[in-house]
């Protein structure tokens, strides 16, 4: 191969390790924006779940449910659900037991009750708007 064989070879391997990156950067960056979809749908869901049932919880922290909705999302292996599933998920896991238990260690059976039956509430709302979905 004489050397201005070599500097073309050299020269396409190049824009074709070049193309490669683009079309890499490309892939990330789409990723990148699904992403940032998704989490606003989910930061938009939990704003409405908010404004919708703020007045009647008083036993679910908005701020646990919160957080547990982004470590949920950010899990490697997490497969988008419905925001009225990972509702589900948060109350039927226990999830919101373990919150509500540390944040009250010396809950009163009243208060447990009264917990028990906001869940309850929770779960029945949740499970109709999936039954109407589905």
């Amino acid at each position: 191969m004489s050397f201005s064989e070599g500097l073309k070879y050299a020269e396409q391997v190049e824009r074709v390790r070049d193309l490669a990156w683009d079309r890499l950067c490309d892939e990330e960056d789409q990723a990148i924006a699904e992403y940032k979809e998704s989490c606003e749908f989910l930061e938009n869901e939990f704003k409405e779940f908010k404004a919708k049932y703020e007045n009647q919880l008083k036993y679910i922290s908005l701020e646990d449910f919160h957080n547990y909705l982004i470590d949920r999302y950010e899990e490697k292996d997490f497969d988008f659900k419905s925001f009225e599933s990972i509702v589900l998920d948060y109350i039927e896991d226990a999830k919101a037991w373990e919150d509500w238990e540390k944040k009250n260690p010396d809950y009163t059976d009243e208060e447990e009750k009264g917990f028990n039956e906001e869940c309850d509430m929770m779960c029945d709302k949740m499970a109709a708007i999936l039954y109407k979905e589905n």
